[in-house]
């Protein structure tokens, strides 16, 4: 079992940045100890991690600048150095391009303590490896168990909830925010919230303004707000083009540009009722847990120092929380909400006890089994999965082909292989069998498609109704949450 030593920052820092890291690492089960400086003495600290158990792997957040302490005198320093396993930095602040005069001189006896640098800003990597020090660029992420969607309605307006008037070095965003402030076009709370009154804010918006601060990347409400399943209105950053690459413009997140002008009039024109906005929300979660989980960041850490040192614990360990980002994806594609365990539990019901419900029959179908109009002729959902389950037996294995978005959260294929046993057999250049269309144009690349699989399924919220002379070819056969499934007609 991997043994983690996590040490935190005193004082006050995002939930992600502390609690979430704790939180994440006893899910996966792992032996961690937990310090926190302030309720510990850094030499306290450094002495337990000499003369305890050894762990496999001593990880300060933020102790490059928020962690003085741990590296200022050269006693501490001696102390670290016989520690003998290696002891990671993650450096979630800007360090090259750092506003703070006192950042390079915190830096620079960190560098004789610890042995790998994880950087959150992409320009430190060469620049931090340069002075010495292996580095490796890991972007922030999000507790995904702690922000996640709750509720069915929202306030279709936008909030801020940050630092802006504190220092000197906020003046451009405190210049953005008092344009969007004059006009109303967003609400801004101020004060200092506890963890449960913020999760509540990224609950009952619909939008989430994220601009620029004194950090060089996205910081942690860019992955908040996703996994939250709010709009994310993010201010571009300049020259940090890996940064960029994780969001896409109107289908991740609606970026906004540096002027203020231009960043009201992209919010007040926004329609909150518009196909890309419902989708973007609805995308978010998914987006978030597959990509941006503490769980991938951790493991991120754990491949890349492993290979450095060729330490057989921590590769297993970045196999483990692979496999446990992995395993939640597949296991639930959207964060469950109260409405949709609630419709879980009915569905269960309904499926194995469909005939002693009582009532009308016509009201069992409308309001327990949620009937689809293509399946007007199998009045259950129980009859549903059996006409299904009849098309898909012996025709269980074959070639698949995904056509449009690659997320794997939401996935059809994934739907196919947990509930259907679907053995994808494929190889490049061969025709599918089965053939997945996903993304806001499914419907049209269905339509133009020159290939003619058994089975199609397609996934884009039924924007578009299919057109009758495609349906000429493909009858509808199933449907499962927003995905439609479509079998070859015989000829």
């Amino acid at each position: 079992m991997l043994r983690l030593h996590l040490i935190f920052p005193p004082d006050r820092h995002s939930w992600n940045l502390v609690e979430g890291w704790e939180r994440m690492v006893r899910r996966l089960d792992w032996r961690v100890q937990v310090s926190k400086l302030g309720k510990s003495s850094a030499i306290d600290i450094a002495k337990n991690c000499r003369d305890g158990e050894p762990p496999d792997l001593v990880l300060a957040i933020g102790g490059d600048l928020h962690m003085a302490a741990l590296h200022e005198s050269a006693e501490i320093r001696k102390i670290w150095k016989k520690v003998s396993c290696p002891r990671v930095c993650l450096a979630y602040e800007s360090l090259r391009d750092s506003l703070w005069p006192e950042s390079r001189g915190k830096l620079e006896s960190s560098l004789e303590v610890f042995t790998h640098y994880a950087v959150c800003d992409e320009v430190d990597e060469p620049w931090v490896a340069g002075l010495g020090r292996p580095a490796c660029w890991v972007p922030q992420g999000v507790d995904v168990e702690t922000f996640r969607p709750r509720g069915k309605s929202r306030v279709p307006r936008v909030f801020f909830r940050g630092k802006f008037r504190e220092y000197e070095q906020y003046a451009t965003r405190q210049q953005l925010l008092e344009v969007l402030l004059q006009k109303k076009a967003i609400d801004l709370h101020d004060r200092e919230l506890s963890e449960s009154k913020y999760q509540a804010l990224y609950q009952k918006y619909g939008g989430v303004l994220n601009p620029r601060g004194v950090f060089g990347g996205y910081n942690v409400r860019t992955f908040e707000a996703l996994s939250s399943g709010c709009i994310l209105f993010q201010q571009e950053i300049p020259g940090r083009p890996r940064n960029a690459a994780l969001l896409r413009d109107r289908q991740d997140a609606i970026l906004l540009p540096s002027d203020p002008r231009e960043c009201l009039d992209v919010i007040c024109r926004t329609d909150w009722d518009s196909f890309l906005v419902r989708r973007m929300a609805w995308q978010g979660p998914h987006l978030a847990r597959a990509r941006h989980s503490l769980e991938d960041r951790l493991g991120r850490i754990l491949q890349w120092v492993g290979d450095q040192q060729n330490l057989g614990p921590l590769l297993f360990g970045a196999k483990v929380t692979q496999e446990a980002v992995e395993a939640r994806i597949f296991r639930q594609g959207n964060p469950p909400t109260l409405a949709t365990r609630l419709k879980k539990i009915r569905r269960r019901i309904y499926r194995w006890v469909p005939w002693t419900t009582g009532g009308r029959h016509d009201k069992i179908t409308k309001g327990w089994a949620t009937l689809n109009r293509n399946f007007e002729a199998y009045s259950t959902r129980c009859r549903q999965d059996t006409y299904f389950h009849r098309i898909l037996r012996g025709k269980r294995e074959g070639v698949m082909k995904t056509t449009g978005s690659d997320l794997p959260a939401g996935d059809p294929g994934l739907f196919l292989r947990k509930y259907w046993g679907w053995k994808d057999q494929g190889k490049s250049g061969e025709n599918p069998d089965l053939k997945v269309f996903r993304g806001p144009s499914a419907k049209v690349a269905f339509d133009e498609s020159k290939d003619s699989p058994t089975f199609v399924v397609v996934d884009n919220f039924r924007r578009e109704s299919i057109p009758e002379h495609t349906l000429k070819k493909y009858r509808p056969c199933y449907a499962e949450g927003d995905q439609e499934y479509f079998v070859r007609r015989s000829r």
